[in-house]
């Protein structure tokens, strides 16, 4: 019994956290993302009407985009793994969170690093790695 207590606990836990790891992406990432994406078009575009061929700015809109595209995906997947562990209990649930929920949370996490290094400081509505720092 104590031992189904526990994985209750965990399973509760990591839904709790994968549930706000997807709002914060959907209604704050995301969105910053597309903004700093719309926008490094919107320069580059400009710099090619005036005869330039800003490349730093095209590569850095490719890889924006790419990390856009694979946390949308990594994202839905993550929503699809929450709705399977909604039909589990048990260690079946447990084992579901452990082995399916944390490391597709964590691959999301690292695609969201990403999109944070990309996208303009004033675009970004979270306090980066680097202001958390000089907070300490």
């Amino acid at each position: 019994a104590r031992f189904e207590v526990q994985v209750e606990m965990y399973a509760k836990t990591v839904s709790i956290e994968a549930k706000l790891m997807l709002e914060m992406f959907f209604t704050q990432i995301l969105p910053a993302a597309l903004r700093s994406l719309g926008e490094i078009g919107r320069a580059h575009k400009s710099a090619k009407e005036g005869g330039f061929e800003p490349q730093a700015a095209l590569e850095i809109g490719k890889r924006l985009q790419k990390a856009i595209d694979a946390s949308g995906s990594l994202a839905q997947e993550l929503e699809q793994l929450l709705h399977q562990a909604e039909t589990l209990t048990g260690e079946d649930l447990g084992v579901h969170c452990c082995d399916q929920i944390v490391p597709k949370g964590l691959e999301l996490r690292n695609y969201v690093d990403q999109i944070e290094r990309l996208t303009d400081d004033a675009l970004w509505p979270l306090p980066k790695y680097r202001e958390l720092l000089f907070l300490v």
